[in-house]
């Protein structure tokens, strides 16, 4: 059996005129997934797998991208950089001139070591940020599990709520719960992230 490719999660890209042309083929598979989910045909086809990583190639609109406070602080301390570019393992550049103290997080690794980054060091996003999914994406498939009509229009309806916040990695360890919040996102922002102050 060939090997997964593990997602590399939402798409954090500066506006995109075409967003739904570029949408409409994963809201296909989603919807043929959801069928499959519907007709109990899991044993034959790992349809959630499926629904999971479509779900995360999708781009949400510009808006529903957020920022926390203490990663937009660590951000412009070591790079003047656009944040909006930069996901998953893409190495930052440090153009600053200071040193900068940070917690690198390695894995699972819930405590993080202390480093200084100084000018020209090269560091992966994940070690220092993490897109936090405020929408939990098996909160969005459970939605979607329970649409009684599973139409495009439907469908782009509960995607459309997904939001995303770019936090530092020591955030997203003390964002909680996890798991089955409330899909809106005023309820989210007002709970799970009521110890994370926000810039948009």
């Amino acid at each position: 059996m060939s090997k997964r490719i593990q997602s590399k999660g939402f798409l954090p890209v500066p506006p995109i005129a075409n967003r739904d042309e570029l949408n409409a083929p994963l809201i296909i598979i989603i919807i043929n997934a959801l069928k499959g989910v519907k007709l109990q045909m899991n044993n034959l086809i790992p349809y959630d797998y499926l629904l999971n990583q479509a779900i995360r190639q999708y781009i949400i609109p510009e808006e529903n991208w957020h920022l926390s406070k203490a990663a937009k602080e660590l951000w412009d301390s070591i790079t003047s950089g656009d944040i909006r570019k930069y996901n998953y393992k893409q190495p930052i550049t440090c153009d600053r001139a200071e040193q900068t103290p940070a917690k690198k997080f390695v894995g699972n690794n819930s405590t993080g070591s202390d480093i200084k980054i100084k000018r020209g060091d090269r560091i992966p996003f994940n070690k220092l940020f993490s897109a936090e999914h405020m929408t939990p994406v098996a909160d969005i498939i459970k939605e979607l599990k329970a649409l009684d009509d599973i139409t495009s229009e439907n469908v782009k309806a509960i995607l459309d709520r997904i939001h995303i916040c770019r936090v530092t990695k020591e955030e997203d360890k003390n964002i909680k719960p996890k798991y089955g919040r409330d899909i809106d996102i005023e309820s989210i922002k007002r709970n799970a992230y009521k110890d994370t102050p926000l810039i948009y």
